[in-house]
């Protein structure tokens, strides 16, 4: 017989199943349960055994066992963008090589990199990869910052929404840069959202397999966390750094500080 709180959630997530037995009627609902819109999403941990999570209860038990991050590893608001950018799609390790290269040849700041020939930027950037794009991204960027604000002073006295805008309309800046430099380089109560983060909302239920947009999952988690920059940019350096450690995409469950309230064994593989 089927449990009613299993007929409960078939209805509660208009699931129309058939129900053949409690085991097949698991499966099919556990893949529903971990699809659904992270806006619509309850969280059904009980439902498993397994306790609740909320985006405030994952922040304060990252910040016990991990303490602060002090992130993001910049010494300036020029060296914060051109990391930004130099982090896409790669490793951090391999975004920090072409940022050490790039500082030893006296290209770390707008001014440099706008006066640099394009070989040279190429030369220090290509341990970040795609290094062709990233370095005419650099250059393009060094030169419409200077041109359009001069000064890292002007840029941080504009709204945020019309910061946001300008980035967004530079060539090769997507949401995720946008906002990282936002956050962290103008202290602006903007979360970043990235692979890392989606990951582990997956695995803790929170997000679905048909993903939302950037911005509706931005919405949603930011809502649940404390509205500033410096408690967010905390959150985002450290699900990055718990993601980096434990929940890989093939993740080291073993003495994971999140293993209780995880969903990951439930799923059908590597989220």
């Amino acid at each position: 017989m089927v449990p009613p709180l299993v007929l409960w959630t078939v209805y509660y997530y208009n699931t129309p199943v058939e129900i053949l037995n409690p085991q097949s009627t698991c499966a099919i609902l556990r893949e529903k349960i971990i699809s659904v819109e992270s806006e619509r999403s309850v969280l059904v941990g009980s439902f498993w055994g397994i306790p609740q999570m909320t985006p405030e209860g994952l922040f304060k038990i990252l910040l016990e066992n991990y303490g602060p991050q002090g992130w993001w590893p910049a010494n300036s608001f020029d060296e914060l963008c051109v990391g930004a950018i130099l982090v896409q799609n790669t490793s951090w390790d391999n975004a920090r090589k072409a940022i050490s290269n790039l500082a030893k040849a006296g290209l770390i700041s707008f001014e440099a990199i706008k006066a640099a020939s394009l070989d040279d930027i190429i030369e220090a950037v290509y341990p970040a990869g795609t290094y062709r794009r990233k370095s005419a991204v650099l250059k393009a960027f060094s030169e419409d910052f200077s041109s359009d604000f001069g000064t890292v002073a002007t840029f941080r006295s504009i709204a945020t929404d019309s910061a946001r805008r300008w980035l967004l309309q530079r060539k090769g800046i997507g949401f995720e840069t946008a906002d990282s430099i936002l956050c962290y380089g103008a202290e602006r109560a903007l979360l970043v959202v990235d692979a890392y983060t989606r990951r582990l909302s997956k695995r803790l239920g929170w997000l679905s397999l048909e993903k939302p947009s950037y911005e509706a999952f931005q919405r949603h988690l930011q809502g649940k966390l404390p509205c500033s920059s410096r408690a967010l940019g905390e959150f985002h350096a450290l699900v990055v750094f718990h993601c980096k450690k434990f929940c890989k995409r093939h993740p080291d469950c073993t003495t994971c500080v999140l293993a209780e309230h995880c969903f990951f064994d439930m799923s059908a593989g590597p989220l």
